[in-house]
């Protein structure tokens, strides 16, 4: 946990020093900062970016401050595109029996998480099974 807290930014890492678990800390952490489809982030990312100008930074610190931007702006786009992908390659493997929620998820906008679908795709599955049972009763 010390690890974690340390690793953290000095006006972030106060937020955490009193989770009991350091799941506690890295779920906190997920649902304030890890928003995979957060346009928001992106943009404040991008007007860094563009705000971003030597002004009295050595060439050296101006250069590094917008890798640090660019990396983080890479890094942003590239777990959208593969949470996506990650939803496509469940679904694609579902039974047939599922594709309606299966379209049902494909509608949604904007496209849920990973283990969003999944958790429909759950629940669809379990009122499926009742529905069968229950229609075998009569």
């Amino acid at each position: 946990m010390s690890w974690l807290i340390n690793s953290m930014e000095p006006r972030t890492d106060k937020t955490y020093l009193y989770y009991k678990t350091t799941k506690d800390i890295w779920e906190g952490v997920q649902i304030l900062y890890s928003d995979l489809e957060n346009t928001t982030q992106s943009f404040e990312i991008r007007f860094a970016i563009h705000s971003t100008k030597q002004g009295s930074m050595t060439v050296i610190d101006y250069f590094n401050r917008l890798t640090e931007l660019w990396q983080e702006m890479d890094f942003t786009k590239y777990n959208q595109r593969l949470e996506k992908e990650h939803v496509f390659d469940f679904l694609e493997g579902l039974n047939p029996d599922l594709d309606e929620v299966w379209g049902c998820i494909l509608a949604t906008k904007p496209l849920p998480s990973t283990r969003d679908a999944f958790a429909e795709v759950r629940r669809e599955e379990s009122h499926k099974r009742v529905m069968l049972s229950n229609s075998g009763m009569n």
